[in-house]
């Protein structure tokens, strides 16, 4: 071991050095939930929801489930089987309830602001839990597009405003399946796309360029697939 002299400017600039990293490295602290339960569950199908606050529920979810929700996979990028993962990533089910500390997550955000606000936490929840490790990689992948078609939108509005979603539970929620059809008291057109990326192959993209909210009834349809060429 060998001393080296240090002047007392030096000594000075490291401790502010110091300080500075200190302070970085408080001020960019990731946030988590603050509580989070996942038990194993016996239900046969399940969904993940984002509500409201920063709270998440998930009942009868499969590990997949999760990491499609976590990162937001649709369509073809989805995890499935056969992607080299063990087998009870899809046979395992179970029920997740987990709420992010006050103020991490504002109030009355729609779908598409809460997912994009709490997939980061349900990511770093799974990485502490189940030590899930992602590695990122590009690629080009088949869309659908939400569009307009040639006869003209044919939409009712929403009998609600955007601000009085504030006080409604009922706003930008897509609600039934393909099999009894959806329905929506006040969604926007990026809400139903991302509501029938759940039977859909491949990511639908909202290219309506339509604003607002609509009270949307859709009747039962078919899966979304594309036609062969």
């Amino acid at each position: 071991m060998r001393c080296r002299s240090v002047t007392k400017r030096s000594l000075w600039m490291s401790v502010f050095g110091l300080l500075l990293f200190t302070l970085a490295r408080a001020q960019t602290v990731e946030p988590t939930f603050a509580a989070a339960s996942i038990r194993p569950s016996h239900a046969i199908f399940g969904r993940v929801e984002f509500k409201s606050g920063g709270r998440l529920t998930a009942v009868g979810v499969n590990v997949s489930q999760l990491v499609n929700a976590a990162y937001g996979l649709t369509g073809s990028g989805r995890l499935r089987k056969g992607s080299g993962c063990p087998l009870w990533i899809d046979s395992e089910r179970f029920d997740l309830d987990a709420v992010a500390e006050e103020g991490t997550i504002p109030e009355h955000l729609d779908n598409a602001q809460l997912r994009e606000r709490m997939q980061p936490l349900l990511q770093r929840l799974l990485a502490k839990r189940l030590h899930l490790v992602i590695r990122r990689e590009p690629k080009e992948l088949p869309v659908y597009e939400l569009t307009v078609a040639k006869s003209g939108a044919k939409l009712a509005e929403a009998p609600i405003s955007e601000a009085e979603c504030r006080t409604s539970s009922d706003c930008h929620r897509v609600l039934g399946d393909r099999m009894q059809g959806l329905r929506g008291t006040a969604v926007s057109m990026a809400d139903l796309a991302f509501a029938l990326e759940t039977w859909s192959d491949r990511p639908i993209v909202d290219a309506s360029g339509i604003p607002g909210l609509f009270a949307v009834q859709l009747k039962p349809f078919a899966t979304l697939k594309a036609l062969p060429e």
